[in-house]
């Protein structure tokens, strides 16, 4: 698979931002809404912390993806025919 995008598909380098940065907000999602249940202490303290470094983790790869997007543009959108 090649790494850039090309005029048929997506590279690698998007794909992987775009698929990681999915799991990371399905983790966060995940993590603020049962937070609350898991056991006081340390398993607690875990969970906010990954939630926390999720959330630093999603603004970082968004700020990634803008500056790739520079500099790789997208594939064009395909075109479909009026057929009427």
């Amino acid at each position: 698979m090649q790494l850039r995008n090309s005029v048929q598909s997506y590279g690698a380098i998007p794909m992987s931002l775009h698929w990681l940065t999915g799991a990371l907000v399905v983790l966060a999602w995940f993590l603020g809404t049962f937070g609350d249940d898991l056991p006081r202490g340390s398993a607690s303290n875990a969970g906010m912390f990954l939630h926390v470094n999720a959330g630093l983790l999603i603004i970082a790869l968004l700020v990634v993806r803008i500056l790739w997007r520079f500099v790789d543009a997208p594939p064009p959108k395909p075109r479909h025919s009026a057929a009427g």
